[in-house]
């Protein structure tokens, strides 16, 4: 609701999500242990990174009360991006460690995550995929990857089930070394 700021920041010898609000003022710590926390575009969320037990994703109410953790066959969660609607979010995770890094849809209701394949498309076109967190707009996903134009950011279409469509898509000229899409 552009009313506060979530962000990351070491305190008290831990990683924590602290709030302040968007005019200033001091910032509050929201989630201990945590990083990566994002409000939900209609304001009524706060997604997070719990430290512990190993990178899993938590869901809390915006305005406080009882949480739960999303997407618990998932390991290594390193970020998450939320949907226009406030559906979805699209986390950088994999299902073991023996399996690439993709981006995968999860359903704020509990459903079972979705395999974009965002990122193995762009693998399979001979990109160097680079695993920063993507950003996510309407139907595409932007992210960063290394090819024959240097380092830029591509984006992968995807349908309304979350699956990847097409080929990834040159969003940045010439070798600009884009990073950081959002």
């Amino acid at each position: 609701d552009d009313t506060r700021v979530a962000f990351s920041a070491s305190g008290e010898s831990n990683l924590n999500v602290y709030e302040i609000p968007a005019l200033g003022g001091p910032p509050r710590v929201i989630k201990r242990a945590a990083r990566n926390g994002r409000f939900s575009p209609d304001g009524r969320w706060l997604a997070y990174i719990a430290l512990e037990p190993r990178a899993t994703l938590r869901l809390a109410p915006g305005a406080g009360g009882a949480e739960h953790t999303l997407a618990t066959d998932l390991v290594d969660i390193s970020s998450a991006r939320w949907s226009d609607d406030s559906r979805h979010l699209l986390v950088v995770a994999h299902p073991n460690p023996s399996v690439d890094l993709d981006c995968w849809g999860v359903p704020v209701d509990g459903g079972t995550p979705v395999d974009t394949g965002v990122l193995r498309r762009g693998r399979q076109q001979g990109l160097i995929v680079i695993t920063m967190p993507p950003a996510w707009a309407g139907d595409s996903t932007f992210y960063s990857a290394a090819g024959r134009q240097g380092l830029n950011v591509w984006r992968q279409r995807v349908s309304p089930t979350l699956e990847s469509i097409g080929a990834p898509e040159l969003m940045t000229p010439g070798g600009d070394w884009a990073f950081f899409p959002t």
